[in-house]
């Protein structure tokens, strides 16, 4: 551990020693992508990062049925937000195992490959899916059946909740 992560010292005077001893932005970014792992704030962070998955897949699960424009956007849901537990579980794995474990940091890097790669191919995917829908989708709650046509479900139709968290979710990457 160099001197910059020395978790004796407060965040912003690690970022500030980053930023001195750094000769270039590269070098800063990793150094601040360091020390913000191993502090209490990467630590609420990466709690954080647990939460949006799991609500994606509370989400998923329970309207999984409930939007007719796309079937797959609930299940996009789903699987993200599966892999965004496992990949935060792993960086909180990571963060308790501690730099000096070289074997356990190795092993968590194997996992989170093949993972990324499967992510990156669902966020592909989620992106048709849902940008696809944009132009057509209902959310409202009152269009879910078709006015004048008796019970027919609205085909455009798609609870806002599961729309607009894929929505979020494809956005903020």
């Amino acid at each position: 551990m160099t001197d910059e992560q020395d978790p004796k010292k407060g965040f912003w005077e690690q970022a500030r020693e980053a930023r001195h001893n750094s000769d270039g932005w590269i070098k800063y970014f990793i150094t601040m992508a360091t020390i913000t792992s191993v502090t209490a704030c990467g630590t609420c962070l990466m709690v954080i990062a647990l939460l949006v998955p799991f609500l994606a897949v509370i989400i998923g699960v329970a309207k999984i049925d409930d939007c007719p424009v796309n079937s797959m956007i609930p299940i996009y849901l789903i699987a993200v937000g599966i892999i965004g537990v496992i990949s935060s579980s792993l960086g909180l794995w990571r963060q308790c195992a501690g730099v000096e474990d070289i074997k356990t940091q190795r092993c968590i890097a194997c996992l989170q490959i093949p993972l990324t790669l499967v992510w990156f191919g669902f966020f592909i995917a989620g992106n048709v899916w849902v940008y696809g829908s944009l132009k057509k989708v209902e959310t409202d709650e009152e269009m879910r059946v078709l006015k004048g046509a008796g019970k027919i479900p609205n085909p455009n139709y798609c609870n806002a909740w599961v729309y607009w968290l894929a929505f979020f979710m494809i956005t903020m990457v």
